[in-house]
């Protein structure tokens, strides 16, 4: 696992029932891609998801970005960028009120921009790069409960995430489907398990370390 030494066991963290966290449905519209007007006129195709956590996913050609910049785009780059920050706000606050949650909350929900696997021209084993904002800023990482809900979304299909994310044999007549989601900093493994078309879980695979080991006398 990234950041961490070592290989040790894997241990999988099951988020039972996790649809709907604040605001009651996975798809708060009830659609899986939404049209979000914008204040200077313009729209962007986004998902609006509710699982673990609220997420309003945008592709990143979505928002006339060419292959120039997705191959440099980086929590600095997109930091140094006051126009795009400021555009991704927007659509956060677009998205915020299209799904009935209050677009002055900064915390929720939060924006991720999705590029294909083979963004800067790598093919390795992530299914789908992200780049996530957090109360304005860049993440060097990705939340984990943004990444549950990413998960969530790759797997629903019709969404943004589902059309950006490697499609594999593997995924076909399978009730849980794991993603390797690639961030600024890595990568992580995500899960999703469904029943009957209901989220039954999102599943989060990290790994076992020691943090600490010592004797007791008694």
């Amino acid at each position: 696992m990234d950041g961490v030494p070592g290989t040790q066991s894997r241990i999988t963290l099951s988020f039972a029932d996790p649809a709907g966290a604040k605001t009651g449905r996975a798809l708060p519209t009830g659609n899986t891609v939404d049209v979000l007007q914008l204040p200077d006129g313009s729209a962007v195709r986004a998902s609006l998801v509710d699982v673990s956590n609220p997420g309003v996913f945008v592709a990143l050609e979505d928002l006339g970005l060419g292959q120039e910049s997705a191959d440099t785009l980086t929590p600095a780059t997109v930091e140094a960028d006051e126009g795009l920050k400021a555009r991704l706000e927007m659509i956060r606050r677009a998205g915020a009120a299209r799904m009935g949650l209050d677009p002055d909350v900064e915390s929720v929900p939060k924006i991720v921009l999705l590029f294909p696997r083979d963004h800067g021209g790598r093919r390795d084993a992530v299914d789908v790069r992200c780049l996530a904002m957090s109360m304005g800023q860049a993440h060097k990482a990705v939340p984990l409960t943004l990444a549950l809900c990413l998960g969530a979304a790759a797997n629903i299909e019709g969404t943004v995430a589902a059309q950006v994310r490697r499609r594999r044999d593997t995924d076909r007549d399978s009730s849980s489907s794991s993603i390797v989601i690639g961030h600024p900093s890595g990568t992580v493994e995500i899960g999703a398990t469904f029943k009957d078309g209901k989220i039954v879980s999102a599943d989060l695979h990290r790994t076992a370390r020691i943090l600490m080991k010592g004797e007791v006398y008694y």
